[in-house]
This record gives structure tokens, C-alpha cells and sequence, in this order.
């Protein structure tokens, strides 16, 4: 782990943080939770405008600290992956929900379906028992990232992570703005 910070030059030194760096680095990350709040009453709606606020985050603090523009930029990443690939696993299930009632109904016709009926009825609790469980497995792992970014210390979304901090190793860096 410690190599592919160093390669990545994204090596954070905790105790050069200041409480504001770990302070909106948390934050980028709880917005995840507030995405979730504001998306379940909304049908997912009010998501799609609170999964901008790491990029309003990570464009304040892109040229001033490494730290909150890493953490930020994760937080993005994870949230919009998460928000499209929740809207695309929707479209797919339902597709393949369609397409086996579809089946279940015709084969029913002649007496081969009614067997199928308990398939058809797992796969349906299944869909729905995954859904509403998705956005709580990233919300975790977004509380996880808040508490201990809150705390100083560096923290890496599985697979996420480290997609990111190569991203960030390609952008331009500009010289911080003078006080």
C-alpha cells in the first residue's frame, strides 16, 4: 500500500493536516449520506443534485490541498459510479424481469410456467432486496472514509482508490493563490 502511494506521490503527511483539510475531506465523503437521504422520498431524483457536491469541493481545493482534492475526487468518483450504475442495474433487472414474467406467462399456457412461478418469485425478492441494500453498502463505506479522513488519515476506496489518485497524478498543477 505504502508503495503505490509513493509511486503515485499521493503520500499524505497526517500531521501537517490542518482540522479545515480533514474537515471538507470528510465532508466530501458524508456527502454520500446526504445523497442517500435526499434520493429515497425522491425516487433517486434528489441524488442527482446532491452527487455534485465533491466536485464543488474538489474544484475549491484542487490547487490548495492534495489531501481534500484526493478525497474529494474519490468521493465524486464513487458517487457517480454508484448513481449510474444503480440507474443501469435498474434498466437491466427490469429488462430481464420482463423478459422471464414474459416466459413464466406463455409457458403457464401450457402448465410448464406454474412451475416457474417460485423462480420467477425469488428473483423478484431478490431484485428488490438488492436494491434497496446497494445504496447502503456505499453509503458504508462512505462513513468509514468520513470518520477516518475526519481523523487525519488517509483512506482509499476499494478499486476506487486508487483509479483516482492515477487520474490525479495526469492533471496540470497550478501554483496555489497567494494571500
Amino acid at each position: 500500500m505504502n508503495q503505490v502511494r509513493e509511486s503515485m506521490n499521493l503520500d499524505f503527511n497526517e500531521a501537517q493536516l490542518t482540522g479545515d483539510e480533514r474537515s471538507w475531506a470528510a465532508l466530501a465523503h458524508a456527502s454520500s449520506i446526504i445523497t442517500l437521504m435526499l434520493a429515497f422520498p425522491t425516487m433517486g431524483l434528489g441524488g442527482l443534485l446532491t452527487v455534485w457536491i465533491p466536485l464543488a469541493i474538489y474544484l475549491s481545493y484542487k490547487d490548495r490541498s492534495d489531501y481534500v482534492a484526493y478525497h474529494a475526487a474519490q468521493a465524486l468518483a464513487l458517487q457517480l459510479i454508484g448513481t449510474v450504475g444503480y440507474f443501469t442495474a435498474i434498466i437491466a433487472a427490469g429488462i430481464v424481469w420482463s423478459v422471464a414474467a414474459l416466459l413464466v406467462a406463455l409457458l403457464s399456457v401450457i402448465l410448464i410456467g406454474i412451475i416457474l412461478i417460485p423462480v420467477l418469485i425469488v428473483l423478484t425478492i431478490a431484485l428488490v432486496v438488492g436494491f434497496l441494500a446497494a445504496p447502503f453498502v456505499l453509503s458504508a463505506f462512505s462513513l468509514v472514509a468520513a470518520v477516518q479522513t475526519g481523523g487525519g488519515e488517509d483512506y482509499r476506496y476499494p478499486y476506487v482508490g486508487r483509479w483516482v489518485a492515477s487520474w490525479l497524478q495526469r492533471q496540470p498543477r497550478q501554483a496555489p493563490p497567494a494571500v
